[in-house]
């Protein structure tokens, strides 16, 4: 029950990562990998091996080497008609989760005497190893236009950086208000 739970929770949580904010998904292999974003840029996922098959950790090295090769990021920048900044490395993250395991081993018979009788003995090994359920990363397109928020952020500073001019008094309170209106105008 605690394994199906914890399924779920990182179920959701891959699914909230990839469909947060963001507005175009693009799918590839088979749904392993998953780029999500706008025409700024956006997140990356990739599914872990999540230790599933003996060749799972060697298929999702292949799916990080064409991340790492900036195909996928490429592809999903064209259908904005744009081209894709180089990969950078810095914000990639795993998100792992701790499987446990019980293995019981037959290791012969012992004399059992409540009733009496050689009975099949067995050990039971308990052990957890951390396995990797998906990858995140971080993409960007190149795109000349200025997000909204940038573009506030920009619009904030200059008129911070003129009303400190002014309260130094390098601004008379007419050249302040003239410069702030060019500014929001």
């Amino acid at each position: 029950m605690k394994k199906l739970l914890g399924i779920v929770v990182l179920g959701l949580l891959y699914f909230s990562i990839v469909s947060a904010e963001e507005k175009i998904i693009l799918d590839l292999d088979d749904g392993k990998i998953k780029l999500s974003g706008d025409e700024f840029g956006g997140t990356i996922v990739v599914l872990g091996p999540a230790g599933l098959k003996l060749n799972s950790y060697d298929e999702w090295a292949k799916r990080l080497k064409l991340i790492v090769s900036g195909e996928p990021q490429k592809e999903f920048c064209k259908k904005f008609g744009l081209d894709a900044m180089p990969y950078q490395q810095g914000n990639y993250k795993e998100v792992t989760s701790r499987l446990y395991k019980t293995e019981k081993k037959y290791i012969g018979k012992i004399y059992n005497n409540l009733v009496k009788k050689h009975l099949p003995a067995y050990t039971t090994d308990k052990y957890s190893y951390e396995v990797i359920m998906f990858s995140t990363d971080k993409f960007k397109c190149k795109n000349t236009r200025l997000k909204k928020d940038d573009a506030n952020n920009d619009l904030i500073a200059e008129i911070e950086k003129l009303k400190s001019l002014y309260e130094e008094g390098t601004l008379t309170k007419e050249q302040f208000e003239k410069a702030k209106n060019k500014l929001l105008n």
